[in-house]
């Protein structure tokens, strides 16, 4: 199977948020928190080129993760 770029949903480009400000904006953050949280990896943030990544999915499967977990403590 191959990956089809025009299928937006598979589009990576559109996916990855390149910027600590791109960044800080989608998780609702200040620059300076969300610097924090990716240099202590407590968001699924990355560097490359010099510069901080993070994709929306990535991201979105680590809240729920963050839930379930959180989810199951209460039920417990």
């Amino acid at each position: 199977m191959s990956l089809d770029v025009r299928r937006p949903e598979l589009n990576i480009a559109d996916d990855t948020m390149e910027g600590i400000e791109a960044i800080a904006d989608h998780i609702g953050k200040s620059r300076r928190k969300a610097y924090y949280l990716a240099e202590t990896r407590q968001i699924p943030a990355f560097k490359m080129a010099g510069k901080w990544h993070m994709r929306k999915s990535t991201y979105a499967a680590h809240i729920a993760r963050l839930e379930a977990a959180a989810a199951g403590t209460a039920a417990a």
